[in-house]
């Protein structure tokens, strides 16, 4: 398959897509090390802190999507109460996924 083939079939498989996984031109390793430089104690960000940093909204902007569906999340995310003991990411549990390390 040619190049060009490829390129156009993978455009399409993804425009039904409303989560792409991208943070447009920049690395989520980038922004997670930027994130990292400003915080006063020098942390890397938790997975609820990427999230919102990488999903927000510029005012004025005009989205192909709605975006009431990611502010429920992150609004999830930041009222979260965790369980007593369990020190879990918010965002794990909002999203519904299982630790990465944790296959069964």
């Amino acid at each position: 398959m040619s190049l060009r083939k490829r390129c156009s079939l993978t455009n399409e498989i993804c425009k039904p897509l409303k989560d792409m996984h991208t943070a447009g031109p920049k690395s989520f390793a980038r922004i997670r090390d930027e994130m990292k430089n400003e915080d006063p104690k020098k942390e890397f960000s938790t997975l609820s802190q990427m999230f919102e940093r990488t999903l927000k909204r510029t005012d004025g902007s005009v989205y192909v999507h709605i975006y009431d569906d990611t502010t429920k999340k992150i609004e999830q995310m930041k009222n979260y109460k965790p369980v007593e003991n369990g020190v879990v990411d918010p965002y794990m549990i909002v999203m519904k996924k299982r630790e990465w390390w944790n296959h069964s």
